[in-house]
């Protein structure tokens, strides 16, 4: 498979973060899942509960942010399917993602990224952007809430 179109519509969602003067609360804001997106990419009753609690998250008001000499982007992405461990697909993002593709909607495309010193690999990492037909979503760290609500 080749992600290379999935990696640079990510990385133009993501661009924006490293504009000096722009909002980052408000480029947030514009990543916020809506309602019918959970089933989209949550697979069966996990949805609703994937639903509550990243509406308890968005409350919150996250921010993607990043330092201001991070001024370099780098973009991963990997099928859902592809989250096992080992996979070369999902070397960036991550280890809580292995293990999870049982619960991720097969064919969803996930990205992780990173701000960075420009020459540097280490930064300020994010994860948790879905593609969605040509719309893009954020859901962090999904890895973990898949254990809380096991344990429900």
């Amino acid at each position: 498979m080749d992600l290379g179109a999935e990696a640079l519509a990510a990385r133009r969602v993501l661009n924006p973060f490293l504009s000096p003067g722009i909002d980052p609360e408000a480029l947030t804001r514009g990543l916020r899942p809506l309602p019918e997106d959970y089933p989209r990419v949550f697979r069966g009753d996990l949805a609703a509960g994937f639903r509550s609690v990243y509406d308890a998250i968005w409350e919150t008001r996250p921010v993607i942010t990043r330092k201001a000499h991070q001024t370099v982007l780098l973009v991963s992405t990997c099928p859902a399917e592809a989250f096992v461990a080992g996979h070369p697909f999902m070397e960036a993002f991550p280890g809580g993602y292995a293990g999870i593709a049982d619960i991720l909607v097969p064919g969803r495309v996930w990205a992780c990224w990173k701000f960075v010193a420009p020459g540097q690999r280490l930064g300020m990492a994010w994860d948790g952007l879905v593609e969605l037909d040509g719309r893009w979503a954020w859901f962090p760290r999904p890895w973990a809430f898949a254990r809380r609500l096991a344990t429900n």
